[in-house]
């Protein structure tokens, strides 16, 4: 299977991040979130995935959380309401989430049948690219769940890179990217595991086009960005050499979910292509307090509605959902609750 290709960004200004956000955000894990405006919430990092028990079986080792329910085979089945959002009506899936220990994340895998899976292709300067930022206590045994269960290491040297504070960069089953951050000093956690914290980021095209699409679409507060800096780090855990790039960093609204936007300067770099529900795909949930609104301003600073997402679906509970594109190609899923 061809795999995705995304990558990892780890500036001096990110390393910053890394030693200093996740320590005060895992104080007692009682971060005051970011205040909630028009989006109250973040919710899970979902991906589409060729073999849902190879996933689960990776993830349970690499985050040492078992999946909400168990680990038993999931059986296939059909929610029309879901079929419609993913663009696959008639199409049968399966999906299980496992929680991210010391955080609110939850990671979503879904597999689909009955339904064309093209295979997602896109390089790691491509804007729409996604990367799952997993901080750990001990990167060696992060690094060894993911030999031993099906993923691989694409950091060159095969091991991490720094000393005290140690990264590398790896891919699950099913291609997707994972940066492994090792902090130095140790912070304190809730639950004494493996894991730390977790965060989110993407590549796009222009940061500060980035930056305003979710400030204005979303209530965000990302700030300006800085100048591009020549990154050897970048190059040494990814083989790139040197990387020109800048990084922004910002909360979810209502939620303590790191989210960072990354700019390379690439000549032949071009908008992901999402194409549901091609194995690859991944979205971020969003919890909105008006679905119509939100969507609206979405659409109003660049964004575009997926496949199949004209109309926002609403399930028995009474919770709406609708899936969007934001102006770099990354899939959102917004929901808006029942109250």
């Amino acid at each position: 299977m061809t795999k995705l290709k995304i990558s990892i960004k780890c500036t001096f200004r990110h390393v910053l991040i890394a030693l200093f956000l996740p320590a005060f955000a895992l104080a007692q894990n009682d971060a005051m979130p970011a205040p909630a405006g028009e989006v109250t919430g973040a919710g899970n990092y979902i991906h589409i995935v060729e073999d849902l028990d190879k996933t689960l079986a990776f993830y349970h080792a690499l985050l040492g959380a078992e999946p909400r329910g168990g680990m038993e085979p999931r059986e296939f089945g059909s929610i029309e309401q879901v079929g419609q959002m993913y663009n696959a009506l008639g199409a049968e899936f399966r999906g299980a989430t496992i929680p991210v220990p010391n955080t609110d994340l939850g990671m979503e895998f879904l597999e689909w049948r009955g339904v064309q899976r093209p295979i997602l292709e896109a390089r790691f300067y491509d804007p729409g690219s996604p990367v799952f930022l997993l901080f750990v206590r001990d990167i060696n045994v992060a690094v060894d769940a993911v030999i031993n269960n099906g993923g691989s290491i694409v950091t060159p040297s095969g091991e991490p890179v720094g000393t005290g504070r140690q990264f590398i960069f790896v891919q699950d089953p099913d291609g997707y990217f994972i940066e492994l951050l090792q902090l130095d000093p140790t912070p304190a956690t809730e639950q004494i595991t493996n894991v730390l914290y977790a965060a989110f980021r993407f590549t796009v095209a222009d940061a500060n086009q980035s930056a305003e699409f979710y400030n204005v679409a979303f209530g965000f507060d990302f700030p300006e960005a800085d100048d591009f800096n020549d990154d050897a780090l970048l190059g040494a855990i990814t083989g790139l050499g040197i990387a020109r790039s800048r990084l922004l960093s910002g909360m979810v609204p209502g939620s303590n979910l790191n989210v960072e936007v990354l700019e390379f300067v690439k000549a032949d770099k071009q908008k992901v292509q999402q194409s549901l529900p091609a194995v690859g795909s991944s979205l971020l949930r969003i919890f909105v307090r008006d679905l119509d609104i939100s969507v609206s301003k979405a659409l109003r600073a660049g964004g575009v509605l997926a496949a199949n997402n004209e109309q926002a679906v609403r399930f028995e509970n009474g919770n709406r959902m609708q899936i969007l594109e934001d102006r770099d190609g990354l899939l959102l899923q917004l929901v808006e609750r029942s109250p």
